[in-house]
């Protein structure tokens, strides 16, 4: 990458994000900081600096910045964990290049998001036992909370990305979720060259990368898992709409089809 210039890898939860952070650590010439304003920093690793507790405005946001960045290229962000007036500071600063990812599917990154509260397993790669016992007791979600949070989400991530569009052209590349760990073999090896060519960093192999790109070996949560909410119906019918996705593709009756 030209000196100076730092990465921001943005987004908000459930949204392939770990992955891609994995990717960019995989690189020898990248070192990322994973989420330092996340709430649970500190309690990764008892030696981190506090960065959430430090930062109450855009001053004391740019001391911490100026901190990370002595140590590492980059840092990786979740919409929530900055308030707006920092984050829209955060994305418009020129020495960033801005990786934003988005998931089109919004209802099952919010009840992706809520069966993780309630297991605690965020990562694939964290699990110490089967998936079914973590799994085993999901509680019903509540409907209304549900809907608050995908039209919360929909409309921050909306504002966000209205905030990129005045950056300057070729300072952001938008990563889809759907796009990026589901499109075909070639396609998606086109997209990950992308990522290299926009962070201007010499591509590594490939089968460095295989796992991270296997939706099928990281991805917690399919129509399967969903079907373990014991409201799992009546979620994808009430909460459901194309627009912002469906837990499974809604089933059209034989009545209605003639």
């Amino acid at each position: 990458m030209y000196s100076g210039e730092k990465v921001l890898l943005f987004a908000h939860p459930r949204c392939g994000s770990s992955n891609v952070y994995q990717i960019l650590q995989l690189h020898p010439a990248l070192d990322i900081l994973e989420e330092p304003f996340n709430e649970n920093f500190v309690s990764w690793a008892p030696e981190n600096r506090d960065y959430r507790a430090l930062v109450h405005d855009i001053p004391s946001l740019e001391e911490q910045l100026a901190d990370i960045f002595m140590q590492f290229d980059g840092l990786k962000v979740l919409n929530y964990q900055l308030r707006d007036e920092l984050i829209e500071h955060l994305l418009l600063r020129s020495d960033l290049r801005v990786v934003f990812m988005r998931r089109r599917n919004v209802l099952q990154a919010v009840v992706s998001n809520l069966i993780a509260e309630q297991t605690h397993l965020w990562k694939k790669w964290n699990m110490t036992r089967s998936l079914a016992s973590h799994y085993a007791g999901l509680q019903p979600l509540d409907l209304v909370d549900v809907q608050t949070r995908v039209d919360t989400v929909v409309h921050h991530m909306e504002w966000c990305a209205a905030v990129l569009d005045r950056r300057a052209n070729g300072s952001v590349l938008q990563i889809e979720y759907e796009r990026f760990f589901f499109a075909p073999p070639d396609e998606q090896a086109s997209k990950v060259e992308g990522l290299w060519r926009f962070l201007e960093v010499e591509p590594i192999p490939a089968t460095d990368l295989d796992y991270y790109l296997r939706p099928e070996l990281t991805k917690l949560n399919s129509a399967a898992t969903y079907r373990l909410l014991p409201n799992a119906d009546e979620l994808n019918a009430l909460c459901g709409s194309d627009h912002n996705g469906w837990l499974f593709e809604p089933r059209v009756d034989a009545s209605e089809s003639r």
